[in-house]
This record gives C-alpha cells, structure tokens and sequence, in this order.
C-alpha cells in the first residue's frame, strides 16, 4: 500500500495495476514512464478517506467513504503518459481532488468499475450511476489538454449525455492538441459539467460527435470557431452553449468541409447572423432553434439546397440564399 507516499516522481515502470485508497496524501502523480500500468481502480486518487467496502453480487461491490476526512493537501496535477495498456480508469478514481494541470490521451478507456455504489455515510445518500461514478467527480480542473495519442486521435471516452467522466465537475480552461480528429459521443456533456472557457477546437478535427458538449459550455458573449476541415457536427453537439457569434472556418473561399449539421446542434446559443458555407448539404431539426425572428442565416447555395433539412432547422431566423 502507498496511501502515505507524498513523491512527486514518476510512477515506477514496473507498476501494473493501482487499486482502491492508494496515494491518498499525493500531490503531484505523473504517469508518464509508467508504461506498463493496466488499470487504475475505483476511488484511487480520491481525495476522500475510504471506510469500507464489500461485495453484494458477483459484479457489484460498495465502497463507503467519509467526506468529512476530505485531505486537505490533495491531487493538484495529473499527467497521463502516452500509454496504450492503461485501458480501464474505475469509477471515481480522481473524484473530490482540485487539480492545477490535467493532461489526457485518447487511447484511455475511461470505463466501468467493479464499484457500482458510493455511500456517504453521514448522510446516508448514494451515488448510483449505473456501475461506476464519475472519475472527476466533485473536482476542479484548472487546466485540461486533451493530447493525441500514438495509436489514435479520436477522443471518444465512454460517456452518457448525464454521466460523463466529468459529472460535477467544474473546468476552467480546455484545450485540444491540433492532432485531434474526432471529439466523440457526449465527451463533455451533461448538465452538472461546467466549462468556462474551450480555448480551441483542433486545426485537424473532423468530426464532432453527438452531445460532444451538450449543455456544459458557457460561451457568454464568446465566439465559437469551427475548423474547416470539420465534416459533421452531431445532435446536440453545443446545445446551450450561450455562444454569440459562430464562424466557420473556409466559408468565405469555399474550403470548408462541413456537410451535415445535427439536430439541434445550435439550439440555445444567441446567434444573430451565421453563414452557411456551400459544402454544408444537411441540417438536422431545430439545429438553430432558439434563433429570433430578428436573425439571419445566410446559405451560400440555391434554395433547393434546403429542399429536404430537417423542420425549423433555422429557428425562427431569416434565411437568405446566396449562391
């Protein structure tokens, strides 16, 4: 056991597996030479103090702890290495930390834990979400860079539109390496996720996959930026995102690759006038719903174009074709 170990040097090389209450009192963990690390199980780096655990079924166990034994001295920075044999991060494994910098890489399989309960035992309440709890639950993450990895530069972590990796977490400022071409399926989505600040999306992204940021942006006032070679924007992608201005990249000059657009894509930001680059052949329901009457939308391409988009897929927004 490390729960005492304080050292702020890299995780030994030979180490495969991190289990439950390990590293309670670390401040610093850096993963980077830690090559041959499988898994890191439910509740590891917690800033919590675990009282007790046990099994209810072959694939259930419950994990007790005391929030009131929260370390004061917690996980400030976490470095993950570039490392394709971690593929299994359990359920609340970083949870109630305050953590400076964090780096991650798309090979990890942010998945299910064999903890399928979280009991507070001075109140009595339960965290139950499906088998696992969010990894970053209840922390706060200063900075986030989402690198590309050697073996793949889709960021798809295995989310769910409520109950993502980052539940009731709050992050001050994401960023993405300009590798990154995919940014999967309800990455950082969810209502109890709050981002303050998305600094870019990557210079070679392709793909943004449903619910990729459903509901956890605060764009207020701020512009959003679509790369060019951006092809599909998913449903929901930036629902509520309170974003004022939308430009896509290569709309001018006809160098965009953007082809469809999801349903409600956009619906809740405070556009007033956005521009549809001519690549774009699909728009999905409501994709700009939320758009006023005051609005314009203008469609470099023919009013055929529109013929078969998805009903008030503009919102309430004038649409101008312009070929």
């Amino acid at each position: 056991m490390f729960a005492e170990w304080t050292a702020e040097d890299p995780i030994p090389i030979g180490i495969k597996s991190i289990e439950t209450g390990y590293f309670l009192t670390i401040k610093g963990l850096d993963l980077s030479q830690a090559y041959n690390l499988e898994l890191i199980e439910a509740g590891a780096f917690s800033n919590i103090e675990v009282i007790e655990e046990y099994q209810e079924s072959d694939n259930c166990y419950t994990i007790k702890y005391d929030t009131s034994a929260e370390v004061s001295t917690g996980l400030n920075s976490l470095v993950f290495g570039n490392n394709d044999k971690l593929i299994r991060i359990g359920g609340g494994a970083f949870a109630y930390n305050a953590i400076e910098n964090l780096e991650l890489y798309p090979n990890l399989y942010l998945g299910t834990s064999k903890y399928c309960v979280f009991t507070v035992p001075d109140t009595g309440n339960q965290a139950e979400i499906g088998d696992t709890i969010p990894i970053f639950a209840y922390t706060d993450i200063e900075n986030l860079k989402v690198n590309a990895g050697k073996n793949s530069t889709s960021f798809t972590p295995n989310g769910h539109v409520l109950y993502n990796m980052f539940v009731d977490a709050s992050i001050k400022n994401l960023s993405f390496d300009d590798n990154i071409t995919e940014i999967g399926y309800a990455a950082f989505s969810g209502t109890r996720t709050t981002i303050e600040n998305l600094e870019n999306l990557p210079k070679n992204l392709k793909i943004i996959g449903d619910l990729a940021f459903n509901k956890s942006l605060s764009g207020s006032g701020k512009t959003l930026t679509i790369p060019k070679g951006v092809e599909t924007i998913g449903k929901r992608a930036f629902r509520e995102a309170g974003f004022a201005n939308l430009v896509i990249e290569g709309t001018d000059d006809n160098t965009s690759n953007l082809s469809s657009i999801g349903l409600y894509a956009f619906d809740g930001n405070n556009f007033s006038n956005i521009t549809i680059p001519a690549s774009v052949t699909f728009i999905d329901l409501g994709a700009f719903g939320g758009m006023p009457s005051t609005g314009t939308i203008t469609v470099k391409n023919n009013s055929t174009i529109s013929s078969n988009w998805g009903s008030s897929w503009n919102g309430n927004a004038q649409v101008i074709y312009s070929p």
